[in-house]
């Protein structure tokens, strides 16, 4: 899904408070940001502009969001069928 096309879909009818939106698309507990699966890892949308905020290439699978961190998760490049559990920050996208 494009990020202005996720804007769009989200100004006409809001997600709930930190609900799941999709697959790799998650809203943040205030409903101002929106977390999706970007290119190269997890980025932080404006929900009302759908500007992207912040980008981190520490994870690229989103699992949820609370109030102050984005939880995500990365396969493990070393060790097959396993993965690496990452929590970013949810101001700033820092591992």
């Amino acid at each position: 899904m494009s990020v202005v096309l996720l804007a769009v879909v989200l100004a006409a009818d809001p997600a709930p408070a930190g609900s799941w939106i999709g697959p790799d698309v998650v809203a943040s507990p205030d409903g101002k940001m929106v977390y999706a699966r970007g290119k190269d890892g997890v980025e932080a949308l404006d929900a009302a502009t759908g500007k992207v905020l912040w980008a981190s290439k520490a994870a690229n699978r989103l699992a949820g969001a609370s109030g102050t961190a984005v939880v995500a998760w990365v396969a493990d490049e070393k060790m097959p069928n396993a993965f690496r559990v990452v929590a970013l920050d949810s101001a700033t996208g820092q591992a």
